[in-house]
This record gives structure tokens, C-alpha cells and sequence, in this order.
């Protein structure tokens, strides 16, 4: 199940695409990967990385970021530090509506995935990298496959994934994405601006405070952070705290040299 490939076309921005993120997902993202051309790629690198079987931890656990797969994970981000990043997952039927559920949001801290079409299910990556190791303009999403594709399934999947590689930017990406998928773009949009408006507006607060001796207790940090999202009347629910909390850590401890005053990287912005 393990595969690795480079495209290289020169100059330009920087893709990489992952699969078998955890568990046995590997066994259906290597499908997509290994048989993927890239043809759509006319300037900039293309990197593919699949994984074998792991234990199954979600990335949406800041233990996910220290298991092995973990690490090698954010160890490919920042080698190559893409502007659009992709992780292809799979799931079983049962788990359709847990993911696509609108009250997913209170249940694991982020927004229900969107449907494209034959069971191809797209949504942001992990807040806990997606804040820390991305600008706010670069792409990272996750696209969900079934684990047992149909051919159909497969075909699309590799439609999306040589649209998203032949695109140069966020805005590209959108505009494609758009032109074939108008409501879930929409819906996209709209998931993407209240990530920004409350999660990245209360870490961002809580990131210039990380000097405070006070704010190395991670009790003390989701107290302020709750205390901070009433006062200014965010929307942030227990388990979005918690992600909050381990965000930090996760800046901490791979960026230590901060002084707290740049997030959500927007030194690239």
C-alpha cells in the first residue's frame, strides 16, 4: 500500500496529496494514487504519498500528530510546504450520515462534509494543523471515498483530484469547483468564514498570550478561551474549545521560536 511520487514541472506552486491517513484506508486511497497521471499539471510539483495500515487515531486528536503516520505526515508538509494539500480518506456506508450530519459541528468540533456526487465527500483538514502549518489562502481539504468505490466513484474522484493538480491557487480551485458543483461550493464558503470569524479569531487571540506562565495550563486556556468567545459573541462549542487548546500546542511545540504575534501563517497572505 505504501507508493511515493514526484511530478516535477518546474516552477511553480507546490501540491501534495496524500491518502492512508489512518487505519486501513490505504487499501482504497492507493487506487486513486498510484494510478493518477497528472496530466492536468502544467507548471510546479505534484508530490503523492500513500500510506500503509496504521492503528485508527483522528486527526481531529492532537495524538493523531504524534503517532508515527502522524508525524511523517507533518514531516512531508513541511518539507515540501504546499499552498494546496489534499487528503484523500475513505469511509464505510454506515459512516455516511455521522460525517455529513449537520449537527456534526457540536459532535466533533467541525462542519458536516459536503457531498459532490457518487459518494464523493469533500471538507477542510484537521483545525488543529489547518491553522497552524497553512496560510489562510493556501487549499487544504480532505475528499471522502467510499471504501469500496464503484467505477464511477473512482472516475470522479480522478476528475476532482486532475482538476485540484492542474489549478495554480485557492481561487482557481474555487472557480472550477464552483462551475461544476455550485451549492456545495457555496456551502464550502460559507464553512470556511465561520472557521475564520471564530476559531482562527479566538486562537489567534489566545496566541499572543502563550508568554503568560498562567496560559501553559490547558485548563486555564480553554477557561479564557470560552470566557473570550461569550464576551465577544463568537460561536465556539466545548468540543471546538478543545480543539483550540491542542492547536496551540501543536504551534508550540513545532513552532517554538514564535514570539505569538504571527498565526494562521498570514506572513503569506
Amino acid at each position: 500500500m505504501s507508493f511515493s511520487r514526484i511530478i516535477d514541472r518546474g516552477k511553480g506552486p507546490t501540491r501534495l496529496f496524500i491518502g492512508g491517513v489512518h487505519g486501513k484506508e490505504g487499501l482504497t486511497t492507493i487506487k486513486i494514487l498510484k494510478y493518477f497521471s497528472g496530466t492536468s499539471i502544467k507548471d510546479g510539483k505534484l508530490v503523492l504519498h500513500n500510506f500503509g495500515e496504521s492503528s485508527y487515531v483522528s486527526t481531529l486528536e492532537k495524538r493523531y500528530y504524534t503517532s508515527n503516520v502522524g508525524k511523517k505526515v507533518l514531516s512531508l508538509i513541511k518539507e515540501y510546504n504546499p499552498e494546496i494539500y489534499l487528503e484523500l480518506h475513505s469511509y464505510k456506508p454506515e459512516s455516511y450520515h455521522k460525517l455529513t450530519a449537520e449537527d456534526r459541528r457540536e459532535e466533533t468540533g467541525v462542519p458536516p462534509l459536503i457531498e459532490l456526487e457518487e459518494g464523493i465527500l469533500m471538507g477542510s483538514i484537521s483545525p488543529l494543523i489547518r491553522i497552524t502549518f497553512f496560510h489562510k489562502h493556501d487549499f487544504p481539504f480532505i475528499l471522502e471515498i467510499p471504501s469500496n468505490p464503484s467505477k464511477k466513484s473512482l472516475k470522479v474522484c480522478l476528475e476532482i483530484l486532475n482538476l485540484v493538480a492542474g489549478s495554480r491557487d485557492r481561487n482557481e480551485i474555487l472557480e472550477k469547483l464552483g462551475r461544476k458543483y455550485p451549492s456545495a461550493v457555496k456551502k464550502a464558503r460559507i464553512y470556511f468564514i465561520e472557521f475564520s470569524d471564530n476559531i482562527v479569531s479566538i486562537f489567534q487571540k489566545a496566541l499572543k498570550k502563550m508568554k503568560n506562565t498562567k496560559f501553559r495550563d490547558p485548563n486555564f486556556i480553554k477557561d479564557y478561551i470560552t470566557n473570550e468567545a461569550s464576551v465577544r459573541g463568537l460561536s465556539i462549542t466545548e468540543k471546538q474549545a478543545d480543539q483550540i487548546v491542542q492547536a496551540l500546542s501543536v504551534y508550540q511545540e513545532h513552532f517554538p521560536d514564535s514570539d505569538g504575534g504571527i498565526s494562521w501563517r498570514d506572513d503569506k497572505v
